[in-house]
């Protein structure tokens, strides 16, 4: 399955810019404002939605600590 949406083309592009997969794994609460910027929308349930479909195409890596939530690792799929 493909990106077809551009906010989420906008947002794999900004990831890759900033290089956001050296970072490590992080909470999902780390990656919302980041999104909300991007985008320019404050709607979390958007934001949320877009993040899981992020997810389910392969670009994070969930991971479940020890406290029984989870934290995401960006993986980069750019070709450069």
């Amino acid at each position: 399955m493909e990106l077809k949406a551009p906010d989420e083309l906008v947002i794999i592009a900004y990831l890759d810019y900033r290089k956001i997969y050296n970072m490590g794994f992080l909470k999902y609460s780390h990656f919302c404002p980041i999104f909300c910027y991007i985008l320019n929308n404050y709607n979390k349930e958007y934001v949320r939605k877009i993040f899981i479909k992020l997810v389910r195409l392969g670009y994070f890596e969930k991971k479940q600590n020890q406290k029984r939530s989870y934290t995401y690792l960006y993986i980069s799929k750019s070709k450069y």
